[in-house]
């Protein structure tokens, strides 16, 4: 099964949705003002790890489904371009290969 571009947005969106609600639950609850929030860029790190830990962990079989595709994609790649710096073959070569051997 392929994963479409469609569902990996969908399993990153997700979890955005959710902290966007629970920050607008947050300024609802604070009377209407939200305090600033700042973080240094080591904790804006850990918060990002934690986060895309807990998304693959939740999505294993959507990531495990999109890597695949990514590794496919590559192996394609490089045997392209493996195939336009190469000698051409003749159809009967490949057949004679692709034949039993008896």
């Amino acid at each position: 099964m392929k994963t479409d571009e469609a569902t990996a947005n969908t399993w990153i969106d997700e979890p955005l949705e959710v902290l966007n609600i629970n920050l607008s639950n947050l300024n609802e609850i604070n009377g209407g003002t939200m305090s600033e929030i700042t973080l240094n860029p080591d904790q804006l790190k850990e918060i990002l790890k934690s986060a895309i830990v807990e998304l693959i962990r939740d999505n294993r079989q959507e990531v495990s489904e999109f890597m695949a595709e990514i590794i496919e994609d590559v192996a394609m790649e490089r045997a392209i371009a493996s195939g336009e710096t190469t000698e051409l073959t003749s159809r009967e070569s490949i057949f004679q290969l692709l034949e039993p051997k008896a």
